[in-house]
């Protein structure tokens, strides 16, 4: 059974990482990372027994998801923040953002299904887990959004020079 202040010390970084990918947005993702430890914290000892990293990254993405849920407390942006400066693109930095504005066009639970399996590098069974979805469905999800991902991409592609 691992302690709360080292299970954030270690895993606190990735899951902001994460958090990052569903959002788009550096600060509403360590907002969602902080809601979902809030919440943990006082189960932590229940919480710790089973699979506690599974358990978070559930609750951050149910954090994620509640807040697309309120448009109202959304702000409409046409770039991501905290980008870097526009003289100092490489190629790895562009491609980066463009799969980060590509993903924010995914619905929440897709977006969430493409994050575990390529950043997190879960399996279909832990996803279905998190997600309390079935395999199936969990398989037609990361397909789907690949695919959309990958219409916006080759589209954006076309239209540069």
């Amino acid at each position: 059974m691992v302690g709360f202040e080292d299970f954030v010390r270690a895993r606190h970084a990735g899951l902001v990482r994460y958090a990052y990918v569903l959002c788009g947005d550096a600060h509403l993702a360590q907002d969602l990372v902080q809601q979902a430890l809030s919440r943990s914290y006082p189960r932590w000892s229940q919480v710790s027994a089973g699979r506690p990293e599974a358990y978070v990254r559930r609750a951050v993405t149910n954090a994620f998801i509640d807040e697309t849920r309120r448009p109202w407390r959304r702000e409409t942006r046409d770039v991501l923040p905290d980008r870097p400066d526009p003289t100092d693109h490489v190629r790895g930095v562009e491609d980066r953002d463009a799969l980060l504005i590509a993903m924010t066009g995914l619905p929440p639970v897709r977006r969430a299904v493409i994050a575990m399996s390529y950043l997190e590098d879960l399996p279909d069974d832990e996803i279905a887990e998190a997600l309390d979805l079935p395999r199936a469905t969990v398989r037609s999800h990361r397909a789907r959004g690949l695919a959309a991902l990958r219409d916006v991409l080759t589209a954006q592609e076309v239209e540069t020079p």
